[in-house]
């Protein structure tokens, strides 16, 4: 709680959702803790931030995430999402493409894998893709409450780029 609330000092237009239903997700085998903080006027079912906690390699962290809730998806969420991949990658950001199986493949953040990427997106051989920053929880609170509002500024071009000619 106190992650997303010094997460949330980014966000002044952005509510926080509440945390997910780490029970349900822990039935279907895949616990996992988040948090998706929603712009103020903006559809539930739009991409937007969360945090995402992460144990990888003997290592505790956080992804800042850009997604949609899935079980919030609307008519628009797939396309809105997949317009990540018209912004210039960044080597920070993994690009995580989900098949219709929804099997997921994290990719490095560069020009041949946006390539690739958006190539399957049009053969529908990917369903969507969202896009994560890892933070990990090594640091004191102060070097790990820097690190993830550099993740957001890392994320917000991406974030524009969906939004850029949309209404809401």
């Amino acid at each position: 709680t106190k992650l997303t609330e010094a997460f949330q000092k980014n966000f002044k237009s952005f509510r926080m959702d509440r945390v997910s239903q780490w029970m349900n997700q822990a039935q279907m085998a895949r616990p996992a803790f988040w948090r998706y903080f929603i712009e103020e006027g903006q559809d539930e079912g739009n991409p937007s931030f969360a945090l995402r906690l992460f144990y990888n390699d003997d290592k505790l962290g956080v992804y800042v995430e850009l997604s949609f809730i899935e079980r919030k998806m609307n008519e628009r969420s797939l396309m809105l999402q997949n317009k990540v991949l018209e912004c210039e990658p960044n080597r920070n950001i993994l690009y995580v493409a989900s098949d219709f199986q929804k099997n997921a493949t994290a990719y490095e953040g560069n020009v041949s894998n946006r390539d690739e990427l958006i190539r399957a997106v049009k053969e529908e051989e990917v369903r969507k893709v969202i896009l994560r920053r890892p933070v990990f929880l090594e640091k004191n609170k102060d070097e790990i409450e820097e690190e993830l509002a550099d993740a957001l500024k890392e994320l917000i071009p991406f974030y524009e780029t969906i939004y850029m000619n949309e209404v809401n």
